[in-house]
């Protein structure tokens, strides 16, 4: 899992984070949140959401937004993942039961870590001086409409995101 870096840069470093950054930063963050606004959520479903949320990608890889062709083949090599995960952890029902119920969005758990993951990325981002983005060649408004679009799947993330927008458009 370590071995999968994502596009994003670590802010203040000259390389991409890796997904166990990312899942155990995603797994603070909605933990605090959840506490802090005393979210009817539960916790411990939250937690375990995130640190899983991108495990299919010890065997997909990470697939950037913005690679139209990795894009294309997305689902079909994150299903042959989930199938390969099940047969190297098989005395692991729980990891399975949690990717799926993610993928499936099939609470609101799922849902919120789902809409917080999108919404995340714009901290890190806005820290290295929106280094991927440039690099990507998307602009600002392009990226900003794709994390909103993806956290109207919960409303609290959704107002959230809002808020954040607003606040990045005065230093637009």
């Amino acid at each position: 899992f370590q071995k999968v870096i994502r596009k994003a840069y670590v802010p203040g470093e000259d390389r991409g984070e890796n997904d166990v950054e990312h899942s155990y930063k995603l797994a603070m963050i909605a933990w605090y949140l959840v506490e802090a606004y005393k979210l009817p959520l539960d916790t411990n479903k939250i937690v375990k959401y995130a640190l899983t949320h991108d495990f299919v990608e010890v065997h997909a890889g990470d697939t950037v937004v913005w690679d139209t062709e990795a894009v294309k083949t997305k689902h079909a090599r994150e299903a042959a993942a989930q199938k390969q995960l099940a047969q190297d952890w098989k005395e692991f029902p729980e990891l399975h039961a949690l990717i799926d119920a993610y993928e499936n969005r099939v609470d609101e758990e799922a849902r919120f870590v789902y809409a917080l993951d999108k919404l995340f990325f714009l901290f890190p981002e806005y820290l290295a001086d929106w280094r991927t983005i440039i690099e990507l060649k998307v602009s600002y408004i392009e990226e900003l409409e794709n994390k909103m679009e993806k956290t109207k799947i919960h409303p609290v993330v959704h107002e959230w995101c809002l808020q954040v927008f607003d606040e990045l458009k005065k230093e637009e």
